[in-house]
């Protein structure tokens, strides 16, 4: 009797095996580098493409850079050619290709953000909340971002952006900011009001300007605001 089940556990472990060495179905492995790699399946083609956190940069410009088509064997897929060339697009920050079975292609990507409009006295880019220039565009494109000029502006780019953000959050208009002598910024608004930081305590002076009361001051007469001067103002009216 035990030998009957021997040989019936030996003859189930060879069909077992049989069954999954001719198997017609894409087999995924995740590797250690964070790719997906499937086995040699010549009967699996391509039959879609999807593509998830798209939102500025063009879905054409995600199929051209794919360069297989729907119909096209898996098996000679190369999904870390198909990341590199996405994550040249300008606006992808990140990719991951992913095939599914039955030749279904996921293509997820992460863009930049865009903080601002950099302006170099040549050229324009938006850039990222880094100051990483992504992408280069022409002068009156992306006009709902603030423009930031000046030597060594990008390299005081932290200092900037707690600036911008209390100015957000102040509900203030902000339409470029200059960074001056590589010391300090000059912030204009779309009020066409322009405003002179100190090099040093430059966010606490513009919380103080912002928060003061200014009951008896007409601002839409008032062009400049220096503030240059430790618990002064000094206003030029137009």
């Amino acid at each position: 009797m035990i030998k009957y089940l021997k040989i019936l556990l030996v003859f189930i472990v060879i069909i077992l095996i049989t069954l999954i060495f001719f198997k017609k179905e894409v087999i995924f492995l995740y590797l250690k580098d964070d790719k997906y790699t499937f086995t040699d399946n010549k009967e699996t083609t391509l039959n879609e493409v999807w593509v998830t956190g798209l939102n500025n940069e063009l879905k054409e410009n995600i199929i051209k850079a794919v360069k297989y088509n729907i119909g096209d064997y898996v098996n000679i897929i190369d999904i870390k050619r198909i990341k590199e060339r996405i994550d040249e697009l300008n606006w992808i920050k990140s990719s991951k290709v992913i095939i599914y079975p039955h030749g279904i292609m996921e293509i997820i990507v992460e863009e930049y953000i865009p903080f601002a409009i950099y302006y170099d006295t040549e050229k324009y880019f938006l850039i990222n909340k880094n100051g990483y220039k992504f992408i280069e565009i022409y002068k009156k494109q992306y006009q709902n971002f603030f423009e930031i000029t000046g030597k060594d502006s990008l390299d005081a780019i932290n200092n900037l952006k707690d600036l911008v953000y209390y100015i957000y959050s102040s509900n203030l208009n902000l339409d470029k900011a200059t960074r001056i002598d590589s010391r300090r910024w000059d912030l204009y608004f779309k009020n066409d009001m322009h405003i002179k930081l100190p090099a040093d305590n430059s966010l606490s002076v513009l919380k103080k300007f912002i928060n003061f009361d200014y009951n008896n001051i007409e601002f839409k007469n008032i062009n400049i605001i220096d503030l240059r001067i430790p618990d002064r103002m000094i206003l030029k009216y137009k």
